[in-house]
């Protein structure tokens, strides 16, 4: 009798074990369809987040830039209204 329930048992294991490998095998397909899906996903995200970068990096540069013109005319004219006051001192001068 005990060795009649074994062999159920092991029967029943094997029925089990042949359902899980079928089961596995018929899961292939949509395991390699997702895996495919999330590597082009992923590779779609890594491409706009490499353009964002690229694109802040150009925004940054140009800041930067537009900082340092604006510095530089600043300073053109601070040498522009000392000039125009240096030459109407001069001006004044030949007048008298």
């Amino acid at each position: 009798m005990m060795q009649q329930q074994l062999g159920l048992l092991a029967e029943q294991a094997q029925i089990d074990y042949a359902d899980l490998l079928s089961t596995s095998r018929a899961l292939q397909e949509p395991l390699h369809a997702l895996q495919d899906c999330l590597n082009t996903s992923c590779c779609s995200v890594e491409r706009q987040a490499s353009s964002q970068a690229d694109l802040l990096s150009c925004t940054s540069s140009s800041r930067e830039n537009a900082e340092e013109s604006l510095q530089t005319l600043q300073e053109v004219t601070g040498c522009c209204a000392h000039m125009h006051g240096s030459m109407s001192g001069l001006l004044q001068r030949d007048v008298q």
